[in-house]
């Protein structure tokens, strides 16, 4: 007997393909939620009419469509000449997988390499950010692509996130004032912006199974702020839902979170990531889902009909909404990347830099003879972007080639690179004894024992019954993939070393993993979904042999492991001593890896920087440290050295972005995004259970704590407070003035000097301080502004305040409301530099 929903499809499809076969238009179809009231008949091929609103030309476009399309629609369907391209991942520029060894498909040539979000939001720039989207835009519809997965919205909660790059930092108001007009701008281009990853996407390890207890106060004012922001003001037409659960919910299946989403005003697509229930989903909201699992529940009557209308809806609305059916469509072969665009990223690049120290005012380099450029991160290895969603760059520029450019004859550049390497070691040869276990834990019986020359799993496979069998059918995409096999291993191995000195040694791999040398852990890959590389040190003495001892667990995780090793090498140490003692001033620079599906478990910079800084800091005063990192790290050496400078992923003009700012050619204006803590045990989030919990709840009981808001709150003093930046010259703030204006609204005005002898630019930052009965943080960044001034010159800042700035979140009344009682206001160059300090009255 035919079910309900199957036998009301199947009326509704004869139907509408009688009227067409008539000559008649198909009924518009009535969604829950969506009037067509003010649609009108537009004449054949109603939806091609770009004068219609895109929700009536969705509908026109939805009834002509059969069952199957809907079900399988994509953004493209050429029998009705909706013709679009594919998405397209890169949170900096057009995306393209490059294999080792092979060369670059079409798609990934010619295009831009901009530097990672975190260098963007630290130029502070609304108007630069506005420039990138549209340059983006430019790049992807170029190439064909409809749609771009990025940026990412979600908050550095905490320095471990592997996708640290990715953010606009950890404040939710810089974090909406920066995204909104990058994404305005580019799907101003006819490019859907896929917003990642709604919501409080903040940690990797774990993020499949992970569910985040948020207090609802703080899940709408720091984590679902931004998001609210670009719905409203940029029209997102695109979100993924995020890996993670929030409250006892997966995202992808949360209808109250995904509800509050379309409550919003959003009308576009909601992208899982993969999902456990595929039915759930579909009836908490999410889109483009497995449409064999779909069509399945619709025939057995778990699902309605409707909502597969609705899936498709969703996806037609913002391709209408934003021309991509109406503009041309690029080609994958195309060269995207302008000279204006490669100006652009360059520009990014200056502006987004932080100068943390000047001591002495080392920088910029000038009247110097001879110039020492330290560390392999200044060479062909700089850690230019993150490591997935990596953009692939043709011709890179090198900071050490475009420095020696940049110094001309008149200084002679010396570049030694050093030992202290951050990428894969060389393979440690060893007798090592393999004892394999079922299980993820190292316990219990062992399943084997064996002898390896090395410790390498591509070439050292783990024993026939850890493999899966090949799938059903013999290959991807014909049968489900064959589940992965839990085990775990450990390799014992005697090292006697040949000298006294530095070893190096390198994990390079998946899952979990500990390094001992005589008990002591050396190097940890924890839970990582990617494989991904970590370096440890330690001091031997030749002739004395130690145990070195390799623990793993796969945890379900793609097996992948490989160990390195790097002997000391008292040549490379001596070069560097000598190059650093005889130049005027030294330049160190230290990267790290980081990305996608990985964390990072010390604040330490990777493998051996910290010794290479102290060593050259040890041989010139004069020493600068360039830092390639995604976020903070601690720095050990900061009293010894004169300068530093954070300088986050640049994309390919690396070199000579930093060449301008070593020499001055461009003044540094970039100001922190992340507070740079002293060490671990500073900020939120220090506990196992508020990171990264049990592996199946995450407790964020700082509640509004996110950031500076905590160490104001609890008086720690930083290593580097959020919204910190020097640059070469000076400014002097005045003249604060509070004005009232309708509807309750505060502008603040305030005039800002150039007091320095070079032209530059400030970043004007404005906390608000709410009533003591608000119960909120301290005080929080509410407004700011770039100028750019001439030496001597003054400009008047004005920022407004408004009812929504002033408001905080109840959790009685589950709404917005505002407190009254005093607001302190405090303007300055950072949020512990204040300047100017006022108040008003709120009655």
């Amino acid at each position: 007997m035919m079910n309900k929903p199957t036998a009301a499809l199947i009326l509704v499809s004869t139907a509408a393909w009688l009227a067409m076969a008539q000559g008649a238009a198909p009924a518009l179809p009535q969604l829950p939620g969506i009037s067509a009231g003010d649609c009108k008949p537009a004449g054949e091929k109603a939806w091609t009419n770009a004068d219609q609103t895109p929700v009536c030309r969705a509908l026109e476009a939805l009834a002509q469509m059969t069952f199957e399309e809907k079900l399988n629609f994509r953004g493209s369907l050429p029998r009705l000449g909706l013709n679009a391209g594919p998405g397209g991942d890169g949170p900096h520029g057009v995306a393209g997988r490059v294999r080792p060894g092979q060369a670059p498909p079409p798609g990934a040539l010619g295009v831009t390499a901009f530097p990672n979000e975190h260098l963007l939001a630290a130029t502070w720039d609304k108007n630069l950010a506005a420039r990138v989207g549209k340059a983006m835009g430019e790049e992807f519809a170029g190439k064909g692509l409809a749609f771009d997965y990025g940026p990412t919205i979600n908050l550095a909660r905490t320095w471990h996130w592997g996708r640290t790059a990715e953010t606009f930092g950890e404040d939710p108001y810089l974090t909406a004032e920066m995204a909104v007009p990058e994404i305005s701008a580019l799907q101003g281009q006819h490019v859907i912006s896929v917003l990642k990853h709604y919501v409080a996407n903040n940690q990797d390890i774990d993020r499949q199974t992970i569910d985040e207890k948020i207090p609802e106060r703080a899940l709408h004012e720091i984590y679902l702020h931004a998001w609210k922001q670009v719905v409203e003001r940029a029209r997102l037409a695109g979100a993924f839902c995020a890996f993670n659960g929030v409250n006892g919910f997966p995202s992808c299946m949360n209808q109250d979170l995904l509800g509050t989403l379309r409550g919003w005003g959003f009308d576009g697509f909601v992208m899982p990531e993969p999902v456990r229930d595929a039915v759930a989903a579909a009836k908490a909201g999410s889109d483009r889902l497995a449409p064999a699992v779909i069509g399945a529940a619709v025939k057995s009557g778990k699902l309605d009909a409707s909502t597969v209308d609705l899936i498709a809806f969703h996806q037609l609305v913002p391709y209408f909404r934003l021309g991509i059916y109406d503009a041309p469509m690029g080609s994958p072969a195309a060269n995207v990347s302008t000279p204006e665009h490669q100006k652009l990223a360059e520009e990014v690049a200056e502006q987004g830099a932080v100068l943390l120290k000047n001591k002495g005012a080392v920088l910029p380099l000038r009247q110097i003879r001879t110039l020492a450029i330290v560390g392999e991160d200044a060479g062909e290895n700089a850690s230019l972007q993150q490591t997935n969603s990596a953009v692939y760059i043709e011709k890179p520029s090198i900071p050490v080639n475009a420095i020696t450019q940049r110094a001309g004859g008149g200084i002679r550049v010396n570049y030694v690179p050093g030992n202290a390497v951050i990428g894969p070691l060389a393979e440690m040869q060893s007798h090592f004894t393999a004892t394999f276990y079922p299980g993820s834990d190292i316990s219990g019986s062992p399943a084997g024992n064996r002898t390896d020359d090395a410790v390498d799993l591509a070439k050292f496979p783990p024993p026939a019954q850890f493999v899966p069998a090949p799938p059903p059918g013999g290959g991807r995409g014909r049968g489900p993939a064959a589940p992965r096999i839990p085990w775990s291993a450990r390799w014992t191995a005697t090292l006697t070393p040949q000298a006294t000195g530095r070893y190096r040694f390198s994990l390079t791999g998946s899952g979990t993993a500990h390094l001992y040398v005589d008990s002591r852990l050396v190097a940890t890959i924890m839970k990582s979904d990617a494989a991904i590389t970590v370096i440890g040190a330690e001091n031997l003495t030749a002739s004395k042999p130690v145990e070195v001892k390799l623990e793993y667990m796969t945890q379900g995780r793609a097996a992948n492991l490989r160990l390195g090793m790097q002997t000391p090498d008292s040549g490379a140490v001596a070069a560097v001593q000598k190059a650093a003692k005889e130049a005027d001033v030294a330049v160190v620079f230290a990267g790290e890896r980081a990305g996608e599906g990985m964390d990072r478990w010390s604040l330490t910079l990777p493998g051996d920087l910290d010794n290479v800084i102290e060593t050259v800091a040890a041989a010139n005063p004069h020493t600068v440290v360039v830092l390639n990192t995604a976020g903070a790290v601690a720095m050990p050496w900061i009293d010894k050295v004169a300068g530093v400078i954070w300088a986050g992923h640049p994309g390919a003009f690396d070199g000579s972005s930093i060449a301008a700012l070593l020499f001055g050619d461009a003044n540094p204006s970039g100001k922190l995004t992340m507070t740079f803590p002293v060490n671990e045990q500073q900020g939120p989030a220090t506990k196992p259970d508020e990171y990264p919990g049990d592996g199946k709840v995450v407790n964020y009981s700082e509640g509004l704590l996110v950031g500076y808001r905590w160490f104001d709150a609890k008086n720690q003093t930083p290593l580097f407070p959020f919204g910190y930046g020097l640059s070469y010259t000076t400014f002097k703030y005045s003249d604060l003035k509070v004005e009232s204006g309708a509807d309750g609204q505060r502008t603040v005005k305030v005039k800002v000097t150039n007091s320095g002898k070079r032209e530059g630019a400030e970043v004007v930052e404005l906390y608000l301080g709410d009533p003591a009965a608000a119960g909120e943080p301290p005080k929080q960044l509410k407004g700011f502004e770039k100028v750019r001034l001439k030496p001597g010159e003054s400009k008047q800042v004005s920022m407004a305040l408004n009812r929504d700035t002033m408001s905080v979140w109840d959790d009685a009344t589950h709404g917005w409301k505002v407190v009254p009682g005093e607001y302190s206001v405090s303007v300055g160059s950072s949020s512990r530099d204040i300047r100017l300090r006022g108040s008003f009255t709120v009655r």
